[in-house]
C-alpha cells in the first residue's frame, strides 16, 4: 500500500491484520484490541510503541516518527463519548473522573511541549470499533485539539479503514528511535578503532591516557590482564564516544570549544583518526536517542564489555521497573517540594546521590521522577529552568570511567540541550579509599593527592577544586609551558596559594615527560566525591552497590584497604568468612557516614532516605549483613524480598529502604498469570498486569525461622546436611562425554579440557587406567527435577571404604596428573598439596565412600534462583556443585525431593537462603520440613508422586535427542498434573509456607 490511498477492498487487499481488527467486538479486552491495533499499524509501516511513557504517564500506543498517539479503551467504556468524565483514566495520574479526551491531552500535551516546532500532532481513542480522532495546532499557535474531519465519532468499516490508514501514516517526521540494541550499528567501528590504537599505542599521551585508565580500573579492584588491556582500551574508548555523542558533543571543530569537549580524557588518542571519529558521530547522528525511555546505554555497554570484565565489578544492571519503582518510594514529593522552594529562592539544594551510578539507570530516573513530579509540574518554570533544577538535585559518582558518561548521555537524552557542565556525574572512587600506590586521593585530609603511571605524585589543596574553570587553566597553562595565569587560586590562603604553585611546576613537569591530554578532566572527576563528602547536603540516595565479594578483587592493594574499612566500621568478619565479604555492605554504611552525615531516618522532607538494591542475604543474613542492619536500628524502614525478578541469572536480591523506621518486610512476586517484565518495562506497566509487593509471610522469611526436624532429630544437632567433592581440575580427572572406552580390564578416555586459570593452558589429557579406577559420578549439571538421568565419569583411584588404592603411583596418568598438580596448584596457603589431597578436600570424597554415609539420599543444587532435588541410593559420589542429605528410607528421599521440587515451596526456599545465591544448609535450618512418616498419608502421597514424576522425567530423557534439561523436566512434571498435586500435599504438609 502506498501512503495517503485508501485500501481497495473490491481487489482484496485488506491484510489479515486489518480483518482482525474489524473483528474486534464487545467483549473483547482492552488488551486484544491494543494488540490487534498494534498488529494492524506494523502491516502498514506504522512503528508503534506500546505504554510508551510520557511526562505525563503511560500511553497506549504512541506512533514512532508520526507525532500520533492513541488510547485504547475496554468495549462499554466509550458509550457516553471520549468527553464523559470517567471514560479515561481509573489510577492516580488522572483522579480517576478524568474523560478520556483529557487523558489523550495529558500525555500529548506534555510530548508535543518537548518536541521539536513545526510538527503537529494527533491523537486518537478508540475501543477497537469506534473511532475519534483528533489534531492540535502549531505549537505557540493554540492547546485545544479539534476534530479530524469525519473522524469525531466513526464506526471502523471496510470501507473507510483506509482512509483511517492515511491519517495514521501522514507525516513521517524525525529521525528513527535508536534501536533497543544499539550495538550491531557500532560493530565494525571497533576494527577501525583497534587499528588505529595499534599505530598510536606507543606515543607519550597514548601511553599516559592507557596508564590512568588502567589505574582508574585498578581503583575498583579489579582490572584486565595484560593480554587484554589494549582491546578493553579501545572498547572502553569508543563507548565513552558514543555516549559524549549522543549527549550532544560533537567533533571537534576550530573555534567550537565546548565540541572540544568530546576529546578529553583518556579517549585523546583516537583524534588520531579524525576520519573515524566523523564516522562514529555520523552513525550516532542517525537517530533520535531522546524518544526511548530509560537506560538505552546499558545495552551497549552489556553488549561490547565481556561479561567476566562485567562480573568482575559486580555490574549488574537494575531493570528500569525496578529503579521507577524506588525513585517512586524514595523521592516524595514533599521533599521535592521543598527542595524546589530552596531552588527558587536561591539556596542550595540538599539532593539526591547514587554512588554507584554505572550507565546512570538511577541518575536518569531520579531526574525523570523530579522533572514529571506534581510539585515541577505545577511550578510554571519553563523547560531549561526545570532542567537547571534537575541538574542541581542529582549527582551521580561511579569509579568506572565509561560507566559515567553513560550517566551523563542518559540524563542529557531526559532534559535535552542542556549546559553538559552543569550534570554532576563524576568518575570516582566513592568510597573515598586511600591507596597511596594508585592514582587515586587521599580522604580525610585538606589536600587531594594524585599519582602517574610513573609514581610522580601531585598534591592539591581541597579549597582549590572547587571551580572547575580554575582546574582548566591550570592545566592548560602547565600544558603550554606558561606561568599559572592571574587569578587563578583566587581567594586561598597563602599556604594553599604556594602548594598550588608548587602542583602547578609539578604538572608542568609530568606533562613534559609523560604526557597529556587527560589531566583537567581526571583532576576535576577525582575530587568530585571528597567535595561530596564535604559539606554538599545529600537527602535522598538511590544506588544499585557493586556485588564483589573481597576473594574475587584481583587488585591486592584494594582488597586489603576494603578489609581494613570495613573493619573499622564494624563490618567485617574473620575466619572462614572471611574472603566472602560482599563489599556491597560496606557501600551502604561508607556512603551514608560521607555524604549523609551517617543520617537516617526522619520523615517527609526533612530526613535522609535511601533505597539500596543489595543480595537477598542483606534481608536475613547474619556476619556482616546483620551487621548493617542494627547499624542503622530504628531507621531501618523496609526490605523488599525481590527474589530473582530483577537479575533472574544473577540470583535472588531484596531492596533495604532507610529513612522513616518500621521495619517491616515485603515480598514482590509475579502475579499468578503474570509474565516476567523486561528490564526496559515501566513499573507503572509492570505492578498493573505482573507485579505485585505485599507484605511479607512467614513464607518469605518474615518471621523467625523454624528448624527442620532433620536438624532437631540429629545427634549433637549437627547438620545432616553434607557437600560433594571437589573432583577438581578437571583436566586431571574428568572424563569426557563419549571418549571412555573399556576393554580387558583398563579404561582409556581423554579428560575434559580446562577452562579456568592455569588449567586452561594444559588443554585436554588423553591416558589410561584399571577399569576399576573410573567411578560414574554426579554433578550438577545431571541433575534436573526429580532424578539424575545421566553421570560424569571421573578418575578415582579410590576403594568402596574411602582409601586411596596403594600403587597408583605406579600409573602413568595418575603420576603425571599429579605431577601436573603440584606445579600449576597455586601458592596459597590454604591449597591442598597433592592432587589427592584436592580430591578429598575436608574429606568429602572419602565422607560418600565410607560405611557410615552409604544409604538413599536426597542431593540438591548448591545455588541457583531455584531449587532441584532428586531422591538417589547408595554409593553415589556427588561433586561440590550439589549436596546430599542421608534418610532414613528410599520413601523418605523421594518425600524429601517432591517438598524441594515443589513450586509451592520455591519461594520459602528462596527466602531461607542467606547468601546471594547458595542454598548450603540454610532450607533445613529455617523451615520446618518435617521427617518422612508412613502413618501419614500426606507423606506416603508424596513419596508416591515424586516417583512418577522420576519416571515422568527418566522416559521424557530417554525420548528427546538432547536429553531432560531443567526448565524441560518441571515442564514435563506440570504439564502431566503430577507437579499440581505435589503442590496440593506440600501445602498440607506446610500449610504457613507454601504458596498457591
Amino acid at each position: 500500500m502506498t501512503a495517503g490511498r485508501p485500501v481497495d477492498v473490491a481487489q482484496g487487499n485488506l491484510s489479515d491484520a486489518g480483518k482482525n481488527l474489524l473483528k474486534i467486538g464487545r467483549n473483547d479486552s482492552e488488551g486484544v484490541i491494543q494488540d490487534a491495533i498494534s498488529k494492524w499499524l506494523s502491516g502498514i509501516g506504522v512503528d508503534s510503541r506500546p505504554q510508551y511513557r510520557t511526562p505525563a504517564g503511560p500511553v497506549d500506543l504512541h506512533l514512532m516518527q508520526r507525532c500520533c498517539m492513541i488510547e485504547v479503551k475496554r468495549p462499554g467504556r466509550l458509550d457516553a463519548g471520549p468527553e464523559a468524565k470517567g471514560s479515561g483514566s481509573s489510577g492516580s495520574g488522572g483522579g480517576g473522573g478524568e474523560s478520556a479526551l483529557d487523558q489523550l491531552k495529558r500525555y500529548v500535551s506534555s510530548s508535543r511541549l518537548q518536541s521539536h516546532e513545526g510538527l503537529q500532532w494527533r491523537g486518537a481513542v478508540t475501543d477497537g470499533r469506534t473511532w475519534w480522532v483528533w489534531q492540535w495546532p502549531l505549537v505557540g499557535e493554540g492547546d485545544e485539539p479539534k476534530a479530524y474531519g469525519a473522524w469525531a465519532q466513526r464506526r471502523l468499516t471496510a470501507e473507510n479503514i483506509g482512509d483511517l490508514e492515511s491519517i495514521l501514516r501522514r507525516g513521517n517526521v524525525g529521525k528513527p528511535w535508536a534501536p533497543d540494541d544499539p550495538a550491531p550499528q557500532f560493530v565494525d567501528m571497533l576494527s577501525r578503532f583497534r587499528d588505529t590504537h595499534r599505530r598510536s599505542k606507543d606515543l607519550p599521551d597514548t601511553r599516559m591516557q592507557q596508564g590512568l585508565w588502567l589505574e582508574q580500573l585498578k581503583g575498583g579492584g579489579n582490572h584486565p590482564s595484560p593480554q587484554d588491556a589494549d582491546d578493553l582500551f579501545v572498547i572502553h574508548t569508543v563507548l565513552v564516544l558514543i555516549s559524549r555523542l549522543v549527549s550532544g558533543m560533537r567533533v571537534p571543530k576550530r573555534g567550537r570549544m565546548r565540541d572540544a569537549a568530546l576529546m578529553h580524557g583518556f579517549v585523546g588518542w583516537a583524534a588520531a583518526s579524525p576520519e573515524d571519529i566523523c564516522a562514529l558521530e555520523d552513525i550516532v547522528d542517525r537517530y533520535d536517542w531522546r524518544a526511548s525511555h530509560g537506560d538505552v546505554m546499558r545495552q551497549l555497554y552489556m553488549s561490547f564489555v565481556p561479561i567476566e570484565q562485567r562480573r568482575s565489578y559486580g555490574e549488574y544492571y537494575t531493570p528500569d521497573w525496578l529503579a521507577e519503582k524506588a525513585c517512586l518510594d524514595i523521592i516524595d514529593d514533599k521533599y521535592i517540594a521543598g527542595q524546589l522552594r530552596r531552588f527558587m529562592e536561591g539556596k542550595p539544594v540538599e539532593g539526591i546521590l547514587d554512588p554507584a551510578c554505572g550507565s546512570g539507570t538511577f541518575v536518569y530516573h531520579a531526574a525523570r521522577r523530579l522533572r514529571d513530579s506534581k510539585p515541577v509540574r505545577e511550578s510554571y518554570l519553563n523547560h531549561n529552568e526545570v532542567a537547571d533544577f534537575v541538574c542541581a538535585m542529582v549527582r551521580g559518582i561511579d569509579i568506572h570511567p565509561v560507566a559515567v558518561e553513560m550517566s551523563v548521555a542518559n540524563m542529557c537524552r531526559l532534559l535535552g540541550d542542556v549546559d553538559l557542565a552543569k550534570i554532576l556525574v563524576y568518575q570516582g572512587d566513592s568510597l573515598l579509599i586511600r591507596r597511596p600506590e594508585s592514582s587515586v586521593h587521599s580522604a580525610g585530609t585538606s589536600t587531594m593527592s594524585l599519582y602517574t603511571p610513573s609514581g610522580r605524585a601531585l598534591v592539591l589543596p581541597r579549597t582549590f577544586l572547587r571551580d572547575g574553570a580554575d582546574i582548566e587553566k591550570f592545566v592548560r597553562s602547565a600544558r603550554d609551558g606558561r606561568p599559572l595565569p592571574p587569578g587563578v587560586g583566587r581567594g586561598l590562603d597563602a599556604e594553599d596559594a604556594e602548594a598550588v604553585a608548587s602542583a602547578h611546576a609539578e604538572m608542568s613537569a609530568i606533562i613534559r615527560e609523560e604526557g597529556d591530554g587527560v589531566w583537567s578532566w581526571y583532576i576535576r572527576n577525582q575530587a568530585a566525591p571528597l567535595l561530596l563528602s564535604n559539606g554538599i547536603a545529600v537527602r535522598r540516595i538511590v544506588s544499585n552497590p557493586p556485588w564483589v565479594r573481597l576473594n574475587k578483587m584481583s587488585d591486592r592493594g584494594r582488597a586489603d584497604s576494603v578489609r581494613r574499612l570495613a573493619a573499622d566500621l564494624g563490618l567485617y568478619e574473620g575466619g572462614k568468612r572471611a574472603t566472602a565479604f560482599d563489599i556491597a555492605a560496606l557501600f551502604v554504611a561508607r556512603c551514608h557516614d560521607l555524604y549523609a552525615g551517617g543520617r537516617g531516618g526522619g520523615g517527609g522532607g526533612g530526613g535522609v532516605r535511601a533505597a539500596w538494591i543489595l543480595p537477598q542475604a542483606a534481608m536475613t543474613g547474619s556476619g556482616q549483613w546483620e551487621r548493617l542492619r542494627s547499624r542503622f536500628g530504628g531507621a531501618l524502614e523496609a526490605m523488599w524480598d525481590l527474589g530473582a525478578l530483577p537479575f533472574p541469572k544473577q540470583g535472588p536480591s531484596s531492596a533495604m529502604i532507610i529513612g522513616r523506621g518500621g521495619g517491616r518486610r515485603y515480598s514482590m512476586a509475579l502475579s499468578r498469570r503474570g509474565k516476567r517484565p523486561e528490564k526496559h518495562d515501566s513499573w507503572a506497566d509492570s505492578a498493573s498486569h505482573d507485579i505485585r509487593l505485599r507484605p511479607a509471610t512467614s513464607a518469605g522469611g518474615g518471621g523467625r525461622p523454624e528448624e527442620s526436624e532433620w536438624i532437631r532429630g540429629a545427634k549433637g544437632r549437627q547438620s545432616p546436611v553434607r557437600n560433594g567433592a571437589t573432583l577438581f581440575p578437571a583436566a586431571l580427572v574428568r572424563v569426557e562425554r563419549g571418549t571412555l572406552r573399556t576393554r580387558a580390564g583398563t579404561a582409556s578416555f581423554t579428560t575434559h579440557a580446562g577452562r579456568h586459570g592455569a588449567w586452561r593452558e594444559i588443554g585436554a589429557l588423553s591416558g589410561s587406567v584399571p577399569a576399576g579406577w573410573i567411578r560414574q559420578c554426579v554433578f550438577g549439571g545431571d541433575l534436573v527435577a526429580f532424578c539424575a538421568p545421566t553421570r560424569t565419569a571421573c578418575v578415582l583411584p579410590v576403594g568402596e571404604g574411602g582409601d586411596w588404592l596403594a600403587g597408583r603411583g605406579g600409573v602413568r596418568f595418575w603420576r603425571d596428573a599429579a605431577s601436573l598438580y603440584a606445579a600449576r596448584r597455586g601458592g596459597g596457603r590454604h591449597t591442598p598439596a597433592t592432587l589427592e589431597e584436592r580430591l578429598d578436600y575436608q574429606g568429602c570424597l572419602s565422607r560418600q565412600l565410607s560405611a557410615a554415609w552409604r544409604g538413599p539420599a536426597v542431593i540438591y543444587n548448591k545455588s541457583g534462583s531455584r531449587m532441584y532435588a532428586a531422591a538417589v541410593g547408595a554409593g553415589e559420589v556427588i561433586d561440590n556443585t550439589l549436596y546430599s542429605v542421608r534418610c532414613s528410607s528410599a520413601a523418605e528421599a523421594r518425600y524429601a525431593s517432591a517438598l524441594l521440587n515443589s513450586d509451592a515451596l520455591q519461594a520459602a526456599l528462596a527466602a531461607a537462603k542467606e547468601n546471594q545465591r547458595h542454598y548450603d544448609t540454610y532450607p533445613w535450618r529455617k523451615i520446618p520440613l518435617p521427617r518422612f512418616r508412613r502413618a501419614d498419608a500426606a507423606h506416603r502421597r508424596l513419596a508416591s508422586l515424586a516417583r512418577r514424576a522420576e519416571a515422568l522425567v527418566t522416559a521424557m530423557h530417554g525420548r528427546n535427542e538432547g536429553g531432560a534439561s531443567r526448565p524441560s523436566s518441571l515442564e514435563e512434571v506440570r504439564k502431566s498434573g503430577t507437579m499440581a498435586e505435589i503442590d496440593v500435599c506440600a501445602a498440607e504438609v506446610l500449610p504457613g509456607y507454601a504458596r498457591a
